[in-house]
């Protein structure tokens, strides 16, 4: 039997092989876009990245939501942890009536995640689904299920696995095909492949010789184009396209792990209650989930324990008027307890010893 999650899989990269020659597939220069500084290199076990669709224009090149309905599907196969090859998935509905008009869509197609070296294959497609009137409800559904591929990310990788095949499934009963789509394997500087940096890649259904790749430019996340040299670029109109973005990131945005945070809570709580047995043992907890979280890049692990070890003995030795009278959540933890990144980096390994002693 046939696995939906590798149909989908192989008919995104199968499209790009077959259609290489007639679209365009471009990084777009730090230089030409408004967000400077963008394009530095993620390094292994330090970074973090997120996947967007930025923005999706739709031509007249199909009777888009009368007989056809586009969505967009998103696969990320990437290690995560000590696994290789995990995918992520997600799907996105756009809104009908406005790609028309070059809508900016803004999609977060993947939850922010440790970049830990190795591949990054990332294989994102614009669907087009035969029939219409009756396919939005179930797209919206798959949708929803996207939302809950968040971190922690270990417990829900089976759910994104399901809206791949849901997806998959999707197009085979509609008679569905790939109308765009994207394919690279992304790695480190020497690893052969793309170099996995931040920055926008645009997928346009059109040749070099209709579009030229270097008047290409984003401003404020919109594909600008430049009709002649030198000329003010101006949006760019009739051709369908998906511009995504990379997202970078030397730490995490959000702290708040649901299986750091719970058990940090807990501990807290058994301290100011004066649990002291309960609130050992919650600690252990809440300390071994930080130094073993696939969510947190390696470099971010110490950093995340220690500050949780400094947060709980502060607290059991001054109870919360060390943190001004109220308990903190990882976020605010983090930014008041964790080391720097430049210190932690220089420090030797973490021992038991360290983390678990008084």
């Amino acid at each position: 039997m046939s696995n939906p999650l590798t149909d989908l899989w192989n008919s995104l990269v199968g499209w790009k092989d077959e259609n290489g020659a007639h679209y365009l597939y471009e990084r777009i220069p730090s230089e030409r876009t408004d967000v400077k500084n963008d394009l530095t290199e993620l390094a292994p076990f330090q970074s973090y990245f997120r996947l967007w669709l930025k923005e999706m224009y739709l031509a007249k090149s199909r009777r888009w939501f009368t007989d056809w309905y586009p969505a967009v599907t998103a696969l990320v196969k990437l290690k995560f942890g000590d696994r290789d090859g995990v995918t992520l998935s997600s799907v996105a509905q756009p809104p009908e009536g406005k790609l028309s008009q070059g809508v900016f869509v803004n999609y977060r197609l993947t939850e922010l995640v440790p970049y830990n070296g190795g591949a990054v294959e990332i294989d994102a497609g614009l669907i087009a689904l035969k029939g219409a009137n009756h396919l939005a409800p179930a797209v919206r559904i798959l949708q929803s299920f996207s939302g809950l591929v968040a971190a922690p990310l270990l417990p829900v990788l089976t759910v994104a696995e399901k809206v791949a095949a849901g997806m998959q499934e999707l197009v085979s009963s509609m008679n569905g095909e790939v109308h765009l789509s994207l394919h690279d394997t992304f790695t480190s500087k020497g690893g052969g492949g793309t170099a996995m940096a931040a920055g926008y890649v645009v997928v346009i259904l059109a040749t070099k010789d209709q579009v030229e790749p270097d008047r290409l430019s984003v401003r404020e996340n919109r594909l600008q184009y430049a009709a002649t040299a030198g000329a003010t670029p101006e949006a760019l109109e009739g051709f369908d396209y998906m511009l995504f973005y990379i997202e970078g990131r030397t730490e995490r945005d959000d702290w708040r792990l649901s299986n750091i945070q719970g058990p940090l809570e807990q501990a807290t709580a058994a301290l100011v209650a004066d649990e002291k047995e309960k609130a050992d043992a919650l600690r252990k907890v809440a300390l071994t989930a930080a130094l073993t979280s696939p969510d947190l890049a390696v470099q971010d692990r110490r950093r995340v324990a220690l500050a949780i070890k400094a947060e709980l003995d502060a607290i059991a030795a001054e109870g919360l008027g060390a943190t001004a009278g109220e308990a903190r959540d990882l976020t605010a933890v983090v930014r008041a307890r964790a080391k720097s990144r430049a210190i932690a980096a220089q420090l030797p390994e973490l021992t038991f010893e360290e983390l678990f002693g008084k």
